[in-house]
């Protein structure tokens, strides 16, 4: 509840600077994963494109805000992935594929899209799609995803 509020908070207060605002994007997933197996936490992948201002909303009073709290470094290992891009990355068996090519084979082209996944690239829950809620909610079903992304892990591993 307390990291809830954390997360509303920062969300009030308006936004970040360009300098904190990066989140990393994702490259190696087979590699991700196997920190994600070795530490026991979910791989959050956040599915978005340019021109999307729902993804905007949802980059800049969440997961931004999100990314730089402590706390959830001890919980979550959060990548973004363009749908739209050309850049290539290693998936979770370790094929190399473009983002675009990654997005459309997991049904993550509707934007923005949170997907939780265990190490080897199991779906955990279902994913976060759309502003669910709105700006009013959103931080609670994301919450609320992440918390159950961690029970199905525990359960995996």
């Amino acid at each position: 509840m307390i990291r809830l509020l954390f997360l509303i908070m920062l969300a009030a207060a308006g936004g970040v600077s360009p300098a904190q605002a990066e989140l990393p994007p994702a490259s190696n997933l087979a590699a991700l994963g196997q920190q994600a197996k070795q530490q026991g936490k979910p791989v959050v992948l956040f599915f978005y494109q340019d021109q999307c201002h729902y993804c905007e909303t949802v980059r800049k009073q969440y997961l931004e805000p999100m990314s730089r709290d402590t706390a959830y470094d001890d919980r979550i290992l959060l990548r973004k992935i363009d749908t739209r891009g050309d850049k290539r990355i290693t998936d979770f068996k370790g094929k190399e594929v473009r983002q675009q090519s990654f997005a459309s084979r997991e049904r993550k082209t509707f934007t923005p899209t949170i997907a939780f996944y265990g190490p080897k690239g199991e779906r955990l829950i279902r994913p976060l799609v759309g502003l669910k809620g709105g700006r009013d909610y959103y931080g609670h079903y994301l919450e609320k995803g992440i918390e159950e992304a961690e029970t199905a892990l525990q359960e995996l591993l």
